[in-house]
């Protein structure tokens, strides 16, 4: 899975570098680029958690959760099986192999996009905002599948949006 630097999360995510900046400044980076600890990269979704902690609306005081709690461990768990799956695929050896892999990569893809809004919506986000970025995410990791699979970004989206039909 890519690793994004604060400015490449800014403009993928489209959100302003210092709300990003503000986001990871207590998240241990996923890797670094270069020597030393200089350059740090995170994956996708730890930016996209450490974003949505950061705007997490507050708990209500009856039950100290917010409504959007079970769909929260519906978009980990997906997040968790894209980066399982995502890594099995790149290391399968035949194009044909990873394209019949992607199939199942685009179903978790969609099943964690539904969730993403989900949680967004029960938690308060303007839907507006909240379905932006569910479908910037959504492009994010379709796109992913068009190194390994040999696929250009139409054929990738063909095939994953087409499943999810």
């Amino acid at each position: 899975m890519s690793q994004f630097s604060v400015n490449a999360a800014s403009e993928a995510l489209e959100r302003d570098r210092r709300t990003i900046v503000k986001a990871l400044r207590h998240v241990a980076p996923d890797s670094f680029e270069g020597g030393g600890k200089k350059h740090p990269r995170w994956k996708l979704p730890t930016i996209i958690a450490a974003l949505a902690t950061l705007e997490a609306p507050k708990a209500t005081k009856a039950t100290g959760q917010s409504d959007g709690d079970a769909y929260d461990a519906q978009w980990r768990a997906a997040n968790e099986a894209f980066d399982r799956e995502f890594e099995k695929l790149k290391k399968l050896p035949t194009l044909a192999q990873r394209r019949a892999k992607a199939l199942e990569v685009g179903d978790i893809i969609n099943s964690g996009t539904a969730a993403l809004l989900a949680r967004d919506k029960a938690d308060g986000l303007d839907p507006e905002h909240a379905e932006l970025r569910a479908q910037r995410l959504f492009f994010l990791a379709v796109t992913g599948l068009c190194t390994p699979c040999g696929w250009s970004r139409d054929q990738a989206w063909s095939n994953v949006v087409g499943r999810a039909a």
